[in-house]
């Protein structure tokens, strides 16, 4: 496990996968190059719309908050399979309320699966915890899981705690965590409402299962490979 501050995943460890991640906010019409520098890239829209092209891929995404499984042409969330630079034009947004948008930019040197999504946490009066227990307070209905897979994720909007292997971690907006495939986690507590950027990284060779995992369901975590 490892815990990033203000944008920072070069302090990330050389396991992680992710090794880019930047902010951009553009005023609508204006066209703009990122250079990524790595083998795998895409784009995360936060607020408004772009078209965005690397090499011979050409993307639309804008902003949505049901994420990269919504079944339609455009999703907050694109990834590219080949590297390079990224070119980003800035459209109108939905409804065209927006007269800028704001999208996130990230790379990595993803060697297999990988998969990128965007998920929110919030508070409730009557918070639940369906998956493994904690032993300790929560105001979110957020489970505590674990995956098959490498998972980073980074706050985008909000701030909370966080709550991972028994440890607690204070996050806000441009902070983030690595989290070990078979590691538990989960958003423990929001002040108010906080979204994040989501990564997958790194497979479990042997029958990985995908998505979330729980104990009780799914016993114990595998010893990682």
């Amino acid at each position: 496990m490892a815990v990033i501050r203000n944008w920072n995943v070069k302090d990330l460890p050389d396991w992680v996968e992710l090794k880019f991640f930047e902010r951009h906010v553009m005023p609508v019409g204006e066209k703009r190059e990122i250079k990524t520098g790595y083998s795998k890239c895409g784009i995360f829209v936060y607020r408004g719309r772009v078209d965005c092209t690397v090499g011979d891929e050409h993307r639309q995404a804008r902003a949505c908050w049901l994420g990269v499984y919504q079944p339609t042409e455009f999703t907050a969330c694109q990834n590219f399979n080949n590297g390079g630079d990224m070119i980003v034009e800035a459209k109108l947004g939905p409804g065209n309320f927006f007269n800028s948008v704001e999208f996130y930019v990230y790379g990595g040197d993803f060697t297999g699966w990988w998969t990128t999504a965007n998920f929110c946490a919030q508070e409730v009066d009557n918070p639940y915890n369906y998956g493994d227990p904690t032993g300790t307070y929560q105001n979110t209905n957020f489970d505590y899981h674990f995956h098959d897979n490498d998972e980073y994720w980074i706050c985008v909007e909000g701030s909370g705690v966080i709550y991972e292997d028994g440890k607690y971690h204070t996050i806000r907006v441009g902070d983030g965590v690595a989290t070990p495939r078979g590691m538990h986690h989960t958003v423990l507590i929001v002040d108010g409402f906080m979204r994040f950027a989501s990564f997958g990284g790194r497979r479990r060779a042997e029958n990985p299962i995908i998505g979330f995992q729980w104990e009780h369901t799914h016993g114990k975590p595998r010893p990682i490979d």
